[in-house]
């Protein structure tokens, strides 16, 4: 198969099952008749509490009919609606202490039994299908607002309100965005950035250790995590009242510097490669057809 060929049907795939995910009108945590949700002594949410939830679920299926457990045993933890930490602790439950591991005849990706191919032991397809699953969790509707900041306001010192260090941008409530938020506890409520692009070039040469300095900009542009490094860290005082979760420069201090050139075509952009300064720089590789 070509990559080509192999890249649309990837495509195709995702949005298919997300497809499929916005036609389900509840979450269900039933599979051949082990109810999740039903279980009893969870300390919080599946998968809070790695070791214990896989306990608890492994004993639930004990408890299944005969003909389900065989299935279930072990491959209840290819189960797409399951945590992935819980699928890699599940899996290394070792199998009947008889030597008669029945589990072993379970087909390795697809089982008859089950509608949707609910088990699935292929990691790549089962991280698809989970993503998909993850999503339909929280099908919140877009929030109102064209924005998710909200207002912003200007940080000084306490001593000098005349000089502005950074501009601090209220951000909007976690609650109103849609979709699944993974890491919505890691999320501050407020950002700070430079107050100006003086202040931004300044951070940006220091971050960069000068080595762009004379660059002629025309068809190039640079992003990625260097440049938002360079917003995210204002110069704020201590004589300044701000919260505690302030970004530090050196959380960047391993990116690298991500340059593009765009409207040129493959000569001129490789011109531009081989002398993109009025000083001498290391030369990058050469564009080719």
């Amino acid at each position: 198969m070509s990559q080509t060929k192999l890249a649309i049907e990837t495509v195709e795939t995702q949005l298919k099952l997300w497809k499929e995910s916005q036609n389900e009108k509840t979450v269900s945590c039933e599979i051949l008749g082990l109810d999740v949700a039903q279980l009893q002594g969870f300390g919080g949410y599946l998968g809070e509490n790695i070791e214990e939830d896989v306990g608890i679920i492994d004993k639930g299926v004990q408890k299944l009919e005969a003909k389900y457990i065989n299935v279930l045993k072990k491959g209840i933890w290819s189960w797409y609606k399951l945590p992935y930490p819980m699928r890699r602790v599940g899996s290394g439950i070792p199998g009947d202490s008889t030597g008669n591991d029945e589990t072993s005849k379970v087909p390795r990706k697809k089982v008859e039994i089950l509608k949707d191919n609910e088990l699935i032991d292929d990691v790549d397809e089962w991280v698809l299908k989970n993503e998909i699953f993850l999503r339909s969790l929280s099908k919140r509707p877009p929030c109102d607002s064209d924005t998710v900041l909200g207002p912003w306001s200007v940080v000084s010192s306490d001593d000098d309100s005349s000089t502005i260090h950074a501009l601090q941008v209220t951000r909007s409530s976690i609650d109103v965005l849609p979709g699944y938020t993974i890491l919505a506890d890691k999320r501050p409520p407020t950002t700070f950035i430079q107050p100006s692009s003086a202040d931004f070039k300044r951070r940006f040469y220091s971050m960069t250790g000068g080595l762009l300095a004379g660059l002629d900009w025309s068809n190039i542009f640079v992003a990625g995590g260097l440049v938002l490094g360079a917003l995210l860290t204002p110069d704020i005082p201590s004589t300044a009242s701000v919260p505690a979760f302030l970004n530090q420069y050196e959380e960047w201090i391993s990116s690298d510097i991500d340059l593009y050139i765009y409207g040129l075509d493959v000569d001129a952009a490789n011109k531009k490669i081989v002398t993109p300064t009025a000083r001498s720089l290391p030369l990058a590789p050469i564009l080719h057809n």
